[in-house]
């Protein structure tokens, strides 16, 4: 999707899209992802495997807990990609052990599927390079003492791809998710 240049659509209103917020989400370690499929004209994610034994995690989406954001990535010699970033609000010690859950997700490399209202899959952040923590975030006084972590596309790389995984590998993945 990378090589598109030129604009082949209309940019129409739709009074009917502006949905906000999220249906459901999971993450994923990326090592734990042992092989994808894209297809790239399409811009889905087709076939997605992961490592005997390796589960998905289920997030809670209430409210803000977790907001995606893309921005533009500009490369030099390389066609322009998206950062992406998510904002991901660990709201409670059933999360247990607590310690150790804001370790891992403060060292560990992860892949985010959320999927929206209205739209048949998920997208996916972080397949390529992983989400990595940039931020964290708690007080014991503040925001009920819960820990806000900032996860983001990794510095040194050219960037993502805007990804939706279909349906089924979608449906598949939060059917056998823990949690």
């Amino acid at each position: 999707m990378a090589c598109i240049s030129k604009l082949a659509n209309a940019i129409a209103y739709d009074c009917d899209t502006g949905a906000t917020g999220l249906v459901s989400a999971l993450i994923i370690n990326k090592a734990d992802i042992a092989s994808f499929t894209v297809n790239s004209a399409a811009g889905t994610v087709t076939a997605l495997t992961l490592v005997s034994g390796a589960k998905a995690y289920k997030i809670d989406t209430v409210k803000r807990s977790l907001v995606i954001s893309e921005a533009l990535k500009v490369n030099d010699g390389a066609p322009n990609a998206q950062s992406h970033a998510a904002s991901l609000t660990i709201t409670s010690a059933a999360t247990s052990p607590l310690r150790a859950t804001r370790a891992a997700i403060t060292n560990g490399s992860f892949v985010i599927f959320a999927e929206r209202p209205g739209v048949e899959g998920a997208y996916v952040y972080g397949l390529y390079y992983g989400l990595s923590a940039t931020a964290t975030d708690y007080s014991s006084h503040d925001n009920g003492g819960w820990t806000t972590v900032t996860l983001e596309t990794p510095e040194n790389v050219i960037g993502e791809d805007n990804l939706l995984a279909i349906h089924g590998v979608y449906g598949t993945l939060r059917a056998a998710a823990v949690g």
